[in-house]
Order: structure tokens, then C-alpha cells, then sequence
């Protein structure tokens, strides 16, 4: 097959936390890890591995499919009818600021293959865990991390991780929670030894402001390798820009995630005291980063773990960013640098190991 010139790539991180999320794999899929022949870091990916000057513009927090069932939130009497509502453009407004309301049936980002597909190829043309896992050591999470890297996963043997995360916390830290943590950094520690890099890591903080630091220094104190570390979410729980620049400060080369872009409902149900923040937010506080020196360790993405979010259902799919928000970002004063080293550059250095 023809390899266009230009290159869009899009990577779901499987969630080992909060959420369960699912491989959604076309026909004939060739294994991700292909033997750790090569000196050189390689972006494990379910197609196969990559070069890092290979990617093109990438997203590094998007789901294909994911059952997100531990976020529903009860719904008052008055609500109640609603939250089994289908989803039509009629109920889409309700769904939009209540999504986190609405039941697994209609909510979650499943269903057929070809709702995902057609929003993957827009993009292009853009340019769980069981309950025995909640009492595993930190020696046995450690262990399945990393025979899903070096022989693939359960549900798809011929398909390996190429991303040790989402790891999913709360705040305050459960005790399963630090033990994720820790063997993550233990996993890490062990395959760093057998690629040419540590594997990169992605963490979902807890929603307070003390969360992403808190799970920094746990990951951290387990031996894990900070500059090879993702903090998701920073624009939900870093909420203004002195919080922002102090974590960047005390976790040097740690990449911050702006990975929420599209969410443009200021009411946040699964924090109600926090005022969600705008597409605008976003937009100038990665600015502000970029004037502080930041640029090299800003990553972006739209998390979608949602129906709701595709375009078949009058979502922003996920090509938004590239047809949406990069004009934006031209229009607010981002150099052309300033979005390669973003969409492209920032990825190709955290990806490959």
C-alpha cells in the first residue's frame, strides 16, 4: 500500500484504573511487538511497530471502545426518566451537560466498529479491572504489565501494549491505587533493561489539585523514570497557571495533558465544584507553558471515551483538534514550531521505546 506523505496518527490508551477499555482491531492485524531485535526505540502500535519519524501528528489519549461504568452518577427523581433517554438530536442537548448520567446501554463508546471507523477516517484526512486484580502485589500487577508489553494481551495475543497506563487514581490514593503505581514503576524499571528506553507511562490523577503531584512522587520513590511519565487531565485538576508551573518545576521532563479538548460544558458532574474549563482555557494556558519553556513537554488529545463525542451522534469526532483547534492556536499566536513540536515532535519522543 501507497504510504501518503503526510502521516496522522491516533493511539487509545487502555486503562488499567478507573475505567475498563477495550482493543477495537481491524482484520489482519499484525503483532505490535515484533521481537526486541532493533537497538533503536520503536512506537508499539496495534498495526505494528513504527520509527518515531513515522508518526505524523499524533494524539496520545483517545479510546476506541471503553466501558466507563464507574463514573455514572446517580440521578435525582427529577432526572431519573432521563437517564435511559436515547440518544437522539432531540436528547442530545440533555446528554451533553448530564453525560456522566446516562446508562452503559446508550453511553458507552462501543457499538458498531463503523461509528469509530468513519470518525478515524476523518481524522486521517486531517492530516476494568476484575476484582481478583484489586488484590494482586505490587510484584503480580508488575508482572502482568509486563507480559502484556512482551507477549500480548489476554483479549488479543497478537496485539502487545505499546503504553504502560492508563493507570487510574482517585484522590485520596487507595492502597490498590499505589500499588498500580508502584508496579508500574517496577515494570518499567525491569523492561527498561530489555528496549532501548524505558516504556512511557500515562497516569490519570485524582480530581483535586494535590492528586498529580501525590502520584508523581509515588511513582517516583518506586524507582519509576519521571521524564518517561504522562500526567493526564492537568487542565481538570491544575487549575490555575502557578499550580501548573510548580508541578512542571518539582517534576522536571514530565509531559503535561491538555486531553480533554472538545469538552465544552462547563459543568463538571463528576467534580461539581470545579468549573469546567473551555477549549479557550486550553488553548491559553498551553500558551503560557510555551512562553515559560514548556513547549517540549506539552502533549493534547480529546480523551473520547464517550457515544455521545463521535460524530454520528453529533459529537466533534476525532479529527476536532486538527480541523478546530489548530487554526485556533495560529489565530492566538502558536508559531508553526509551536504546533509541530505538540502534535508531533512531543510524541515522537515520549512513544518509542
Amino acid at each position: 500500500m501507497k504510504r501518503a506523505k503526510r502521516r496522522f496518527s491516533l493511539y487509545r490508551i487502555s486503562c488499567s484504573g478507573k475505567g475498563r477499555s477495550q482493543s477495537s482491531l481491524s482484520s489482519g492485524v499484525r503483532p505490535c511487538f515484533e521481537g526486541n531485535m532493533s537497538p533503536h526505540p520503536l512506537v508499539r502500535t496495534v498495526l505494528g511497530s513504527l520509527p518515531p519519524h513515522d508518526l505524523g501528528m499524533t494524539l496520545c489519549h483517545e479510546h476506541m471502545s471503553m466501558i466507563f461504568d464507574v463514573a455514572f452518577c446517580d440521578p435525582d427523581p427529577s432526572t431519573e426518566h432521563m437517564s435511559h433517554c436515547p440518544l437522539t438530536v432531540e436528547n442530545l442537548g440533555w446528554i451533553r451537560q448530564h453525560p456522566h448520567l446516562q446508562s452503559q446501554a446508550e453511553f458507552a463508546l462501543g457499538g458498531k466498529r463503523r461509528w469509530r471507523n468513519d470518525d478515524l477516517r476523518s481524522f486521517k484526512a486531517c492530516g476494568g479491572r476484575p476484582e481478583t486484580v484489586l488484590l494482586a502485589s505490587v510484584e503480580e500487577l508488575a508482572a502482568k504489565i509486563k507480559s502484556d508489553i512482551r507477549e500480548g494481551t489476554e483479549e488479543e495475543p497478537s496485539v502487545s501494549c505499546g503504553i504502560i497506563g492508563e493507570i487510574g487514581t482517585s484522590f485520596p490514593l487507595t492502597d490498590f491505587e499505589k500499588r498500580s503505581l508502584q508496579a508500574a514503576a517496577l515494570a518499567q524499571i525491569d523492561l527498561a533493561a530489555e528496549y532501548a528506553s524505558p516504556p512511557p507511562v500515562n497516569i490519570h490523577p485524582g480530581r483535586n489539585q494535590s492528586s498529580p503531584a501525590e502520584v508523581s512522587r509515588v511513582f517516583a520513590e518506586a524507582g519509576g523514570h519521571v521524564r518517561r511519565l504522562c500526567m493526564s487531565h492537568v487542565e481538570r485538576t491544575l487549575l490555575s497557571d502557578e499550580s501548573l508551573f510548580d508541578f512542571a518545576s518539582e517534576f522536571p521532563g514530565c509531559y503535561l495533558e491538555f486531553d480533554l479538548f472538545g469538552n465544552e460544558v462547563s459543568y463538571y458532574q463528576l467534580n461539581p465544584e470545579v468549573d469546567f474549563p473551555s477549549d479557550a482555557d486550553r488553548i491559553r494556558r498551553i500558551k503560557s507553558l510555551i512562553d515559560e519553556k514548556y513547549t517540549e513537554r506539552i502533549l493534547v488529545a480529546h480523551d473520547v471515551h464517550t457515544r455521545h463525542r463521535l460524530t454520528k451522534f453529533g459529537g466533534h469526532g476525532y479529527q476536532y483538534l486538527l480541523d478546530s483547534i489548530i487554526p485556533r492556536m495560529k489565530m492566538r499566536g502558536f508559531s508553526f514550531n509551536d504546533i509541530q513540536c505538540i502534535f508531533n515532535q512531543n510524541p515522537a519522543h515520549f512513544l518509542p521505546f
